[in-house]
């Protein structure tokens, strides 16, 4: 029975129907055809999906029936309609004996609905922290082993690389971290450090969204070593480190590992990882400008045709940006969001309000006689500044954004800021046209792109 519920779970987990025939002898006919029917003609009913993991769970098949169980939660949209799944799938485990299991998956339904008092109850995490990672010397500090310990010895001024990065730093997981979002749900801080005695190596921010991919504030996980470290030590405490990703993603129920790492041509401890697993990758460029330079070099680094768009916006705009006691600017880009039924990472004036009076960012409108065309939000973090969001309508023939984005990069050199990073660019022919449309308008600011590999790792149960 047991290798018969692997081999179907593969199967299912593939929808292969060609692959039944290895089973189709152990299997009641009906039951067969329904399968087929299932992988060729209603792999996007949810209900049928459901009915297929109910009915494996009942037959004590339980791989199979997790395999069917995953199907489900991408074909519906919403956090509270994925969490019913989850909730489910746990009742089954739970009624099974899988307690372990069960208990995960109650903490994945609390992520999701934060008001199913159920699933609260009978959440695993933080009453079941997941167990430390030791070898040797080395240690694992973290948010899920041991918490007090992981915020003393893991202060973000010890790790440059993720304390200057604007999608990553406190800023980022501060506005990030205790979001709540009807489609995505609520996150987890899942972060670890690395250390060797008491003495911190490597620091890992990452966290999980709902029941999305285990990544950092929405951005891959980078792995980012204490300022002067030694190399060797850096080796092994990213092994150490990837070995214990994959720990936190089977505790938080993520089957995806998002890492980011340079596209250089050279073996990594990453690429390593990502070999012995099921991985693909695509590669982004991240976009900035340095504000050290004067004006006219600056200017200078701009597309040709950006130049163009941006003069015509200077002559035929009014730019309005937010200064303290006029909330114009809020209403308007509020408005702006309503207008396009887009969401907004703000969910309020007030809090809007308290971010630019904090002096974290700036936010800059252009209008045309009076009427509303685009809103820019920056965010200031240290000496940089960082694009955040744009939000735009078709009243003219000149693209609205270009202008108020280009204000806003010259207002942060003013402000003392020495970079503004416009983020990553997604240059993949592969990736969708919306996506790599928002890269050619970043990108037409500036020359100064580096390249990533943005890693997707699946979380397929394999070895350590």
């Amino acid at each position: 029975m047991a290798e018969l519920d692997h081999v179907l779970a593969r199967i299912i987990g593939s929808r292969d129907a060609s692959a039944i025939t290895a089973v189709r002898q152990h299997l009641p006919a009906e039951f067969v055809n329904d399968l087929v029917d299932l992988f060729e003609n209603r792999a996007d009913d949810p209900n049928r999906w459901m009915a297929l993991a109910s009915g494996l769970g009942e037959a004590s098949l339980l791989a199979s029936s997790a395999a069917a169980f995953r199907h489900i939660p991408p074909l519906l949209s919403l956090a509270k309609e994925r969490a019913k799944v989850y909730l489910e799938w746990a009742r089954q485990q739970e009624n099974l004996g899988q307690i372990q299991e069960a208990a995960i998956h109650y903490t994945t339904a609390a992520r999701l609905d934060p008001a199913c008092t159920e699933a609260q109850s009978k959440a695993a995490a933080p009453s079941s922290p997941l167990p430390p990672l030791v070898v040797g010397d080395w240690r694992v500090f973290g948010t899920l082993t041991d918490a007090p310990a992981f915020h003393r010895l893991a202060p973000l001024s010890l790790f440059p690389s993720i304390a200057s990065d604007i999608c990553r730093s406190a800023l980022a997981k501060r506005y990030f971290l205790e979001r709540k979002n009807q489609v995505l749900g609520t996150t987890m801080d899942c972060s670890f450090v690395v250390a060797k005695g008491s003495r911190p190596v490597l620091l890992v921010e990452c966290d999980i969204f709902g029941d999305a991919r285990l990544a950092c504030h929405e951005v891959p996980i980078v792995l980012a070593s204490v300022a002067d470290g030694d190399e060797d030590e850096m080796v092994e405490a990213t092994e150490l480190a990837l070995r214990h990703l994959v720990k936190i993603a089977r505790h938080v129920d993520a089957r995806t590992i998002s890492l980011e790492e340079p596209d250089i041509p050279l073996l990594t401890p990453v690429s390593v990882f990502t070999a012995t697993r099921v991985a693909n990758f695509h590669r982004v460029e991240r976009a900035s400008v340095d504000l050290a330079r004067d004006p006219a070099a600056i200017w200078a680094d701009v597309r040709k045709g950006h130049r163009h768009t941006v003069n015509r916006g200077r002559t035929e705009f009014g730019i309005h940006p937010w200064e303290e006691g006029d909330d114009r600017p809020i209403e308007t880009f509020f408005a702006l969001y309503e207008g396009a039924d887009r969401a907004s990472a703000f969910h309020s004036g007030a809090e809007i309000r308290a971010f630019l009076e904090g002096g974290d960012g700036d936010l800059i409108v252009a209008s045309i006689k009076g009427e509303p065309l685009a809103a820019v939000l920056v965010a200031y973090e240290g000496e940089a500044a960082y694009y955040m969001a744009s939000i735009s309508v078709n009243h003219s023939d000149v693209p609205a954004s270009h202008w108020p984005l280009y204000r806003a990069i010259l207002r942060a050199r003013d402000k003392g800021k020495q970079r503004f990073d416009l983020g990553y660019l997604h240059v993949d022919e592969g990736m969708n046209e919306k996506l790599r449309g928002i890269a050619r308008f970043k990108g037409g600011f500036t020359r100064d792109r580096r390249p990533y590999l943005w890693w997707n790792v699946l979380n397929d149960g394999a070895a350590e």
